[in-house]
């Protein structure tokens, strides 16, 4: 399986609340970054937060990896920026077809 746990401070960039992951994605799971919008590559993946599931990615910025955490999520699961988080993540395939 490749769900990875790991806890985290939620903190605020300049596109949005992001908690850092402690792994690098490529080395941990052996799949290659993808396009996720123009001049951003990343990781697709499943989050888990505070029993809340959402779909995210993880991108780099500044040397490091970061999952990514919008203004819904942030209410869904009830914690702010500056709050410590349990996180669990895998990576997901968008073209999967589960049909």
């Amino acid at each position: 399986m490749k769900r990875s746990r790991f806890s985290g401070k939620i903190v605020s960039g300049h596109k949005g609340a992001a908690v850092e992951v402690p792994f690098d994605p490529k080395a941990k799971w052996a799949i290659e970054p993808r396009a996720l919008w123009p001049g951003r590559r990343g990781h697709v993946v499943q989050c888990e937060i505070n029993g809340v599931k959402f779909g995210s990615c993880i991108v780099p910025r500044l040397r490091k990896f970061w999952v990514l955490i919008d203004g819904e999520v942030q209410t869904q699961i009830g914690a702010s920026v500056g709050d410590t988080v349990r996180v669990a993540v895998e990576p997901f395939d968008p073209d999967l077809d589960l049909k």
